[in-house]
């Protein structure tokens, strides 16, 4: 198993990695160049497309690389099973996209969604479905190098439409462009299976599983959905895109890594079957040491927020400071989340997944609606108090079948809370007491950011004494290792 999974998270993290840098990059270059609004309106219009899409490849995809075999007839089933959902799913796009255009009062929703639709949601469904087969045997390497060569592509088409002012076009540009290349490159190296839609036996034997994986997207998916609707209607194009964009940023170093960690994670939980002593051990391994390398980077964004936010986006963005205060100091909890439930997924406890993302999404949603209505700040103390809360249960929920105690989490994560709650004290009092008010805000981040690392380290270095390094060096060292 290990000399499997080490190899599957060097490649998936070379190919995620980079091309998500690239993507950042061209993030911060394009985000000048547009307005919120631009972004408010690429949010409402891909919601549609990507919420259908999800629908039709998640069950697919999880049977194909959650089954403990794959034969030719099975994997022929799977994909007729994912064409005979697409359809009526594209159908369901083109009409999300008529109510929303109609109900906004914004006919741009229609003509901006369409072309998404049209370019990203075929691409997407096929890639879904040639990914899972080579994830399932933990093939990483071209994944990888075709993520890498579609991200490249979509941000330099990206870059390139907004310097030409083609404002939010240029975000549908991108997103087309990295869909259809990565498409098109995994069908040039394999194509789909001769889809068979003879499916009574898939049905009998995974409807099971089946429905409860698609349950859970759906209500993922909904939420999502339910979040960006509602924004966009209290606070409109502007404050939706405000919204998205810096959570989209605060986002990054967890969103980016995690789907790498979840990518290998699956299929290696899936391997490990009924063995509870090692689930247990690696999850906990897990939790260590992402707490230590996720803690201090969130902390120390909601620490230097007020001059994070208008430094790296420009001064057109500072209203979504709370924004990415809120969600920084909340983010890293989020590790409960994927590293005691991600276990579960691999398992095919698809029921206790779907019950754990449900708590969290409604209570999160609740929060969201009681604050909305009172602004950008509001909305995002709403979301993140009622979402911890909800966090707190369902993790409640899942830790007891792992055979996790409250105990294990605070001993795997207590040394990275301790040193990042001391670094983000320093960095506050650095910030409100010490420096000058006056200070421009790229010179507050160049005092702020060493000084809020420094101790981190030292008082991690202090309370762990080395557990911690030691671990995540024996990883490192393991995947630079050539197998």
């Amino acid at each position: 198993m290990r000399a499997a999974v080490i190899p599957a998270l060097r490649w998936t993290a070379l190919g995620r990695l980079s091309a998500q840098a690239l993507s950042l990059l061209s993030t911060l270059v394009v985000v000048r160049l547009l307005v919120p609004a631009d972004y408010g309106l690429f949010a409402l219009c891909i919601a549609p497309t990507t919420f259908f899409a999800a629908l039709v490849v998640v069950a697919p995809m999880s049977l194909t690389i959650q089954r403990p075999e794959l034969g030719d007839a099975r994997a022929a089933e799977i994909v007729g099973l994912a064409l005979l959902l697409a359809v009526p799913a594209f159908l369901g796009v083109v009409a999300a996209l008529a109510l929303i255009a109609h109900g906004y009062e914004e006919p741009r929703v229609w003509t901006v969604g369409l072309a998404l639709a049209i370019g990203v949601f075929g691409p997407n469904c096929v890639t879904a479905l040639l990914q899972s087969r080579l994830e399932r045997r933990l093939e990483f390497r071209l994944v990888a190098i075709f993520e890498l060569a579609g991200g490249v592509m979509a941000a330099v088409l990206t870059v390139l439409c907004a310097l030409a002012g083609a404002g939010v076009w240029a975000l549908v540009a991108g997103s087309c462009c990295a869909a259809t290349a990565q498409c098109l490159l995994l069908l040039a190296a394999g194509g789909v299976p001769r889809p068979s839609f003879h499916l009574g036996r898939l049905l009998r034997e995974d409807a099971r599983y089946g429905a409860h994986v698609t349950f859970g997207t759906l209500v993922t998916q909904t939420l999502d959905a339910v979040e960006t609707l509602l924004l966009g209607r209290l606070l409109g194009t502007a404050g939706l895109g405000a919204w998205r964009t810096c959570r989209e940023l605060v986002n990054v170093p967890l969103g980016k890594v995690m789907p790498i960690v979840n990518r290998v994670g699956f299929p290696a939980y899936a391997r490990l079957g009924g063995d509870a002593a090692a689930i247990r051990r690696y999850a906990l391994l897990s939790l260590r040491v992402l707490s230590a390398l996720f803690l201090p980077v969130y902390w120390g964004l909601a620490s230097v927020a007020p001059h994070a936010v208008p430094a790296v986006l420009g001064a057109q963005w500072s209203g979504a400071v709370p924004v990415a205060a809120l969600f920084g100091a909340f983010m890293p909890f989020k590790l409960l989340q994927y590293c005691l439930i991600l276990p579960h997924q691999g398992l095919g406890n698809a029921a206790l997944v779907n019950r754990a993302t449900v708590t969290i999404g409604v209570a999160a949603i609740a929060g969201l609606a009681l604050g909305a209505p009172h602004g950008l700040a509001m909305a995002a103390l709403g979301m993140v108090g009622c979402g911890t809360i909800g966090l707190a249960f369902a993790v409640d929920r899942a830790r007891r079948p792992l055979g996790v105690s409250w105990r294990d989490i605070a001993a795997a994560c207590g040394a990275s809370l301790v040193a990042a709650a001391a670094m983000a004290a320093t960095v506050t009092a650095l910030r409100v007491a010490v420096l000058p008010p006056g200070w421009p805000d790229a010179q507050m981040l160049a005092v702020l950011v060493p000084a809020g690392a420094a101790t981190y380290a030292c008082v991690l270095a202090a309370v762990d004494r080395g557990a911690t390094v030691a671990v995540l060096a024996g990883m490192l060292r393991d995947i630079g290792r050539r197998r």
